[in-house]
């Protein structure tokens, strides 16, 4: 996901807007986005600001020099979100998904994460703002005797399956030309920060 073209044209499917749509919106024609989403065609510094503008979507992000999409709205579980208040919504999903795993609830839980990366919020917000400190909690909770071995393993095990789901979607939409060896020290069971890092 890191041409000009293909943010362009996930974005606006993300926000359910036809090339029409779009090229209505912005006077120009149907072509010109096509082209534009081919990478066929780049638009000038007026076509780029009209095209953050109307897809509220920073300029960075639709260049790929940031994942972050700043002034995006997102839609997670049916509400709006918008970057300033992103950080204090991913603790309060990372409490919600948390809460449901210590339940057993796995599949509330991965809807929640996988309707966030589903609706446009980067892999690496989903890890850093919401997996990575849930995972934090999980390993606090254990220490203080208020989780069981078992649910801490219960629930890495489902941040580990979902951490594969993101992989495939990721790895479906681009090629990778390099390759990497991960390895954890010897009998450490826990492969979740190998597929953090991996992905």
């Amino acid at each position: 996901m890191s041409d000009f073209g293909t943010r362009l044209k996930i974005i606006r499917k993300a926000r359910n807007i036809t090339q029409s749509d779009l090229s209505k919106a912005l006077g120009i024609a149907q072509s010109t986005v096509a082209n534009y989403e081919n990478n066929t065609r780049f638009p000038g510094e007026s076509s780029l600001k009209d095209l953050s503008g109307y897809l509220e979507v920073s300029i960075d992000y639709l260049m790929g020099l940031t994942d972050s999409q700043s002034v995006a709205l997102h839609h997670i579980n049916g509400e709006s979100v918008n970057e300033a208040t992103r950080t204090d919504d991913s603790h309060e999903l990372g409490d919600r998904i948390l809460q449901h795993l210590i339940e057993g609830k796995e599949s509330e839980a991965t809807k929640i994460l996988k309707d966030a990366f589903d609706n446009g919020v980067s892999l690496n917000h989903i890890i850093e703002q919401i997996i990575i400190p849930l995972m934090e909690r999980v390993g606090s909770l254990w220490e203080e005797g208020q989780i069981s071995v078992a649910q801490e393993h219960y629930i890495s095990n489902v941040m580990e399956s979902f951490i594969g789901y993101l992989g495939r979607s990721i790895n479906s939409q681009q090629r990778k030309d390099y390759s990497v060896l991960l390895m954890t020290p010897l009998s450490e069971d826990h492969v979740l920060p190998l597929k953090l890092a991996s992905e």
